[in-house]
């Protein structure tokens, strides 16, 4: 893991003539509060309820939650937050975790190894499949990672049919697909989160959300300062996601 961090926050409404009638989120521990238990080390994101790397991937995505009993503490990598843990410390940077929340994840985004532009990914089933033809408005928040030499463009968020597997013993990017959110500008922002938001039809049947960088190679990172990490890391955390009928 290790370069840019990306927190992504998920929830899902119903709307209909302004009104509200149903209001579920469709994303299972969206915001990570739920754990089997507190992360001791990198590449834990399988702590954080329902959440599960990316399978035949090499990517080991990060799992932070705010606890002093956690070895990988939130905390750690906020310099606002005036609390290192003494246990270890995250070479990513500096940041709170989102609004009130306590978990996010961490992924090294859009770095080259193994002969391939790479990424890490992680993944959840939905509650239940997409309707046909229902749009939908999903969001998330990400945050570059101050120790982090280059920054990226191409976050997305998948949803997909059947769960998105990797193609072997590798970290690569998925190239050729179609994310239904995905940033087009590079993420720069260290202090704040940045909301990441967009809209979509859905064909039906669509049961797997996937986290991570999409059709992105050397063409769409920057680099930002001279750093250990060479590539880059987000956090992320599930917000918003809106079905409006």
């Amino acid at each position: 893991m290790k370069y840019l961090i990306l927190m992504v926050l998920v929830f899902c409404g119903f709307n209909v003539n302004s009104q509200t009638l149903f209001n579920d989120n469709f994303v299972n521990n969206g915001s990570f509060e739920t754990y089997t238990s507190l992360p001791q080390a990198q590449g834990e994101i399988s702590k954080a309820v329902f959440w599960n790397q990316l399978i035949n991937h090499q990517g080991t995505t990060d799992y932070y939650y705010m606890d002093n009993n956690a070895h990988w503490d939130a905390r750690i990598i906020s310099k606002k937050g005036g609390f290192w843990n003494k246990k270890g410390q995250n070479k990513a940077g500096a940041q709170m975790p989102f609004n009130d929340g306590k978990g996010y994840a961490g992924i090294m985004s859009n770095g080259f190894d193994n002969n391939c532009w790479s990424t890490e990914y992680f993944q959840t089933q939905l509650k239940r499949p997409l309707i046909k033809g229902v749009k939908y408005k999903a969001t998330m928040y990400v945050s570059h990672a101050e120790e982090s030499a280059w920054a990226t463009s191409n976050l997305g968020m998948l949803i997909t049919k059947e769960q998105l597997q990797g193609t072997g013993n590798n970290w690569c990017i998925f190239q050729n697909v179609s994310p239904q959110v995905i940033t087009s500008s590079i993420i720069t922002e260290e202090d704040e989160w940045v909301k990441v938001e967009g809209s979509f039809i859905a064909e039906g049947g669509e049961k797997w959300l996937t986290i991570g960088v999409f059709n992105a190679n050397g063409n769409n990172r920057s680099r930002v300062r001279d750093g250990q990490i060479g590539a880059s890391h987000i956090l992320l955390v599930p917000e918003g996601c809106y079905i409006i009928l």
